[in-house]
């Protein structure tokens, strides 16, 4: 979850996620409080919301990896797909189209070096590193996609795809 200038359109997209996708299938639960979430990830389901607005724009998502800030003294440490919590689903984009991806296909992506890496400035005291996706690859790799709270297609009806997800056992099917 993004927390700064973003911070309550990022709540509203987190329990937005999580009422739509209880319809689909999953069983989300998200952790209340904003020093949860920073030490113990978004909750105990596994899945981690990134509320992406400028991807109504840009038709690509940023997949954040790493950050620096005043407060680390401007080192790099790794962050959001990099970050070692236990979370194995992203939930990525806005309340009109957002997708339901395996972090571990984010990084695979990540290490395929296809995509260019970007360096963002959240605010003056914090800048990110991360890549962009986009929409097209977004499609073809993504396990749900949602648009307008609806769940369009998923990919958990081939049987392969979903032995990969109740293996984990995380979701209720």
């Amino acid at each position: 979850m993004t927390f700064g200038p973003d911070n309550e359109a990022s709540w509203e997209f987190m329990r937005f996620v999580q009422k739509v996708t209880k319809v689909a299938g999953f069983n989300v639960e998200f952790y209340e409080s904003a020093e949860d979430q920073l030490t113990k990830g978004e909750g105990p389901s596994g899945l981690e919301v990134k509320f992406d607005r400028k991807s109504r724009e840009t038709h690509r998502y940023y997949i954040e990896f790493a950050q620096c800030s005043r407060s680390l003294g401007w080192r790099w440490v790794p962050s959001g797909l990099f970050k070692e919590e236990p979370t194995w689903l992203w939930a990525v984009g806005t309340q009109e189209l957002f997708y339901v991806i395996h972090r571990a296909t984010l990084s695979e992506l990540y290490f395929e070096g296809v995509y260019d890496i970007r360096k963002c400035e959240k605010d003056n005291d914090t800048h990110t590193r991360g890549y962009c996706l986009p929409m097209r690859d977004m499609d073809r790799k993504a396990g749900w996609r949602f648009v307008n709270g609806k769940c369009e297609y998923t990919r958990r009806q081939t049987a392969a795809y979903k032995a990969g997800y109740t293996a984990i056992g995380r979701f209720e099917w």
